[in-house]
């Protein structure tokens, strides 16, 4: 079993298997919100959902993965950007689909999204940089 020192430096420090299982858990779901966004009448669970609600759980987990799989020094202006581009996209092309239009409402749903979901990133990243920072501590016990 590894130690935790290891397995934190893992996370910290990733390796290119790592690197690609972060982006793809960025870009599929990505994918699918635009699929989904882009369908005339969603079916099934989406379509239940309260829509606010959909708007801020997937503008944060995009926001997070986002700064997880290619900022991952958290140049939060650029996260927030690139989510405001994916959110205003999606509401201008709904204008367009049967069943769909552009709200306000969506917006200030992904805005709040994309503001909770690069603070959890900026958590993550302080905690394990802080338990990196602990691993790397020499021990003071005496030899």
């Amino acid at each position: 079993m590894k130690s935790p020192s290891v397995a934190v430096q893992q996370v910290a420090q990733p390796g290119p298997w790592l690197k690609l299982l972060w982006r793809l858990a960025f870009w599929i779901p990505l994918v699918i919100s635009i699929a989904i966004a882009w369908t005339p009448n969603p079916v099934g669970l989406v379509a239940s959902m309260a829509g606010s609600v959909a708007h801020i759980a997937a503008a944060g987990y995009l926001a997070f993965a986002l700064s997880l799989a290619h900022f991952r020094q958290g140049p939060w202006p650029a996260v927030a950007a690139w989510m405001m581009v994916w959110g205003v996209t999606i509401e201008l092309v709904q204008l367009f689909v049967d069943g769909r239009g552009a709200q306000l409402a969506d917006l200030a749903s992904d805005a709040l999204g994309i503001a909770l979901g690069c603070t959890m990133y900026a958590l993550w990243q302080r905690l394990t940089h802080r338990a990196r920072d602990q691993a790397d501590k020499p021990s003071s016990s005496p030899a």
